[in-house]
């Protein structure tokens, strides 16, 4: 439910990437993976942050839920799980 055009979209995508290839960074997002991602993206970690933030935001305002928005980590954790136990 997430826009492609949004740079939230890009930062999701490219964290659920590097997720995929290194679960640790799971572990302390604003140290590991939103500079990561910021590097390759040539954005901020802060930017990095703000963007998934507002993906999300914006992905549970789609379904009704903007009250119930998980966090970054959250959502990521429950992503990533998706991700591993789909046959992709």
């Amino acid at each position: 439910g997430v826009s492609p055009r949004l740079d939230g979209f890009a930062c999701l995508s490219q964290a659920l990437f590097m997720l995929m290839e290194n679960e640790r960074l799971l572990s302390n997002l604003r140290r590991n993976l939103y500079p990561s991602v910021g590097r390759l993206l040539d954005k901020t970690p802060e930017s990095v942050e703000r963007n998934i933030r507002t993906a999300i935001i914006r992905a549970h305002a789609g379904e009704g839920e903007a009250q119930l928005c998980r966090t970054n980590h959250r959502f990521l954790a429950d992503m990533l799980k998706k991700l591993r136990d789909s046959d992709f």
